[in-house]
């Protein structure tokens, strides 16, 4: 292992990799990194924020229809046919494995939170309302803003026709900070499986079953549904068991007719996920997200320190492999651009079943260490992580990556 040391937040020690590999807890963390018991564990309550409360009347659940992105329109139709016009590049392109549902039984969800003024218009309690100078929000929402309103698509808990059939469904959470844990629950009190097939960065080696998954802000899921197993006429609600009140329900799905459904999920979805090992890492490093000082207020931060653009907190080689160890206080959900990553651990122990894949956000929860390897490819240049809680990030978590 290169023995590599760097100003700014990604802090290397000479750890061996055998005690890499050993250290169990947050407490054994601090044992071998040297951080203080205050910046590796919550300081804080395990909340994520506090919820607005909405100026105006709140739409009763499974009314309103889910929306659906329009598919792009033809430049021109020709014997029946449509046609259009296609710009061909280069590209890798993954190859789907056969089987999986799709066309009208593949949806896009994408999950938010919101409230709302007695005008309609979203309410934010920004310090700066022009969100053009001071960053930040207000106390007691400096943890994370919460809305009282569940938006699938844009729509206040829409409802969705299906068929008794398999549908894969893309979910996105697209919240400031509300974390989801789904369930699909039938008339009958039952949950479905919900079964994971794609992570942030795509398909998984092989199918994971949940009966929950939790979903933290950014991080995206790919799922089959199997609505053959409620009966036709019956609602499915899709819950959320980390709300309370309204925040508890998301959507619905109506099963409204049996169908003909020739989909299935393969054993086998991808065969060329990176395998990389520990022992490929050419460097250790630690990175603590915590509550701090910025401009005199209250910041987040990493290893002690601010966003500054100008800085470059962590600098690799182009094509290196490395382990980064991810130390919250709080819920933090931390992002990396350029490239994905695998889960190595959580707690010095295995990593659990929704972080399957190849991602590129994970949520450490508080007085967690996370534990992720991945290798630096692609293009050299500047890069963000950054912790995808969008307060937590606006008041300063934010770091530079360089790739040299």
């Amino acid at each position: 292992m290169r023995d590599r040391h760097d100003a700014g937040p990604g802090r290397v020690r000479g750890v061996s990799r055998r005690q890499v590999s050993g250290v169990g807890g947050a407490l054994g963390l601090m044992a071998v990194t040297g951080l203080s018991a205050s910046a590796a564990l919550s300081r804080r309550p395990p909340s994520t924020g506090a919820e607005l409360r909405s100026a105006v009347p709140l739409p009763p659940a499974f009314r309103v229809p889910l929306p659906l992105p329009s598919v792009a329109a033809p430049v021109g139709t020709t014997g029946g046919a449509d046609r259009y016009e296609i710009t061909q590049r280069e590209a890798t392109l993954e190859i789907l494995p056969g089987g999986l549902p799709a066309g009208a039984r593949e949806l896009p969800l994408m999950i938010t939170d919101r409230a709302f003024v007695d005008d309609g218009s979203l309410a934010y309690p920004a310090l700066d309302p022009a969100l053009r100078g001071r960053p930040g929000v207000r106390e007691p929402c400096l943890g994370g803003v919460l809305g009282d309103v569940i938006l699938v698509n844009g729509a206040p808990w829409p409802v969705h026709e299906v068929d008794a059939a398999r549908y894969r469904l893309r979910v996105l959470n697209g919240s400031n900070a509300r974390h989801y844990a789904l369930e699909a629950v039938g008339a009958d009190g039952r949950r479905l499986d919900l079964v994971q097939i794609g992570a942030d960065q795509g398909l998984l080696a092989a199918p994971v079953t949940h009966h929950r998954l939790p979903v933290a802000p950014a991080e995206r899921y790919d799922v089959v549904v199997d609505f053959s197993h409620a009966e036709v006429g019956s609602l499915v609600r899709v819950v959320n068991r980390l709300g309370t009140g309204r925040t508890r329900d998301v959507m619905a799905f109506r099963v409204v007719r049996e169908a003909r459904g020739d989909s299935r999920v393969p054993r086998t979805l991808s065969t060329d996920l990176p395998a990389w090992r520990r022992s490929d890492a050419v460097q250790v490093r630690d990175f603590a997200f915590r509550a701090g000082r910025m401009r005199g207020g209250h910041g987040w931060l990493i290893g002690g320190l601010p966003f500054d653009p100008a800085r470059s907190d962590v600098t690799v080689d182009l094509g290196d492999v490395e382990v980064w160890r991810l130390i919250a206080d709080a819920h933090h959900l931390v992002h990396l651009h350029l490239v994905g990553f695998r889960v190595l651990s959580r707690n010095g122990r295995p990593p659990l079943a929704h972080d399957a894949g190849l991602k590129d956000t994970v949520s450490p929860r508080p007085g967690e260490a996370v534990e992720i390897i991945t290798r630096f490819d692609g293009c050299r240049g500047r890069y963000l992580f950054h912790c995808h809680n969008a307060e937590h990030e606006d008041m300063g978590m934010m770091a530079n990556l360089e790739v040299v």
